[in-house]
């Protein structure tokens, strides 16, 4: 059986643990450290938190380009290494001496979208589709030849959420079909080409509202931002979070950024082509709620302007 070293973070990195925990051998997981979280809890990663579950060795390292940890892989000499999502750069040393044998499952078709948000930016950016890539990782930034692609389609229901889970069972599955057939795959692999684009790392300011965009662009910041950062605006000078909305159909003519009605679950926001319906909403320091339940005891003053 295969020998693994699995080195991966966040909950997108569990399901191909799991997976691969139940087709190889993972001989050790490599994870960030333990985070103060929930209250300043100190608590495992989610990778981590699986790996003890699952009774798998864990170790995690300052840096993995450290002699100590290069020793370690020696000793294991593991048949592969699957990064996901880990959070450090690996580095020539290692990526020798597995002889492209260090497999990344990268949420991109790429060379589009590389970097650290690929899920946020295909849907903030209107894609179409988006995938997933398993790449021969080089030293570069997801530069890597790629040895497998399998697509989806980013439909107006997906968010942020939604395709996050989708594209992580796509790479569960992917992986292992592409460890199967190794040889193949890599003889076949494709160089990435020079028409590449990138997925900057998100920041919490980036999920300010701008009205003064069209309906079709809010959309797609207000699910690919959803959860985390979240998009926001001021109400009032209060601010106020946007969950969930929907492109209205309706487009009169007043200013930019202005509630011009609501309705039993909607709020009605003007833009720069039409409208949008805000629909899951949360005011600083109360919890997220659904307009229509929040009508229900409150109101909302239409001819206020947004910010």
């Amino acid at each position: 059986m295969k020998k693994i070293i699995f080195m991966g973070t966040p909950d997108f990195a569990v399901p191909p643990l799991e997976v691969l925990n139940e087709n190889f051998e993972i001989s050790l997981v490599v994870s960030q450290k333990d985070k103060l979280r929930n209250r300043k809890k100190l608590l495992p990663t989610p990778v981590k938190q699986k790996a003890l579950e699952l009774g798998l060795e864990v170790i995690t390292p300052d840096s993995v380009k450290s002699d100590e940890f290069f020793e370690i892989v020696k000793k294991i000499n593991p048949d592969f290494i699957v990064v996901v999502a880990f959070g450090q750069i690996i580095d020539k040393r290692l990526i020798d001496f597995m002889q492209g044998k260090i497999l990344n499952i990268h949420a991109s078709i790429l060379p589009e979208l590389r970097g650290s948000a690929p899920i946020n930016w295909a849907i903030v950016n209107g894609l179409e589709k988006t995938g997933v890539s398993i790449m021969s990782i080089d030293v570069g930034l997801d530069t890597g030849d790629v040895l497998d692609i399998e697509e989806t389609e980013i439909s107006d229901l997906d968010n942020l959420e939604t395709l996050y889970e989708r594209l992580s069972k796509m790479g569960s599955t992917l992986i292992v079909e592409t460890m199967n057939d190794f040889e193949n795959k890599y003889k076949n692999r494709i160089k990435q080409g020079d028409n590449f684009s990138y997925a900057p790392m998100i920041k919490k300011e980036m999920g300010k509202l701008n009205f003064n965009d069209t309906s079709r662009n809010i959309f797609n910041k207000i699910r690919g931002f959803y959860n985390w950062p979240s998009t926001f605006c001021k109400y009032m000078g209060e601010n106020i979070k946007v969950h969930r909305a929907e492109i209205g159909t309706e487009s009169p003519d007043i200013e930019v950024g202005t509630i011009f009605k609501t309705s039993k679950d909607a709020i009605f926001v003007k833009t720069v082509d039409g409208s949008i319906k805000l629909l899951e909403i949360q005011f600083a320091g109360k919890k997220r709620v659904l307009v229509k339940d929040y009508l229900r005891g409150n109101s909302i003053k239409v001819g206020e302007i947004l910010s």
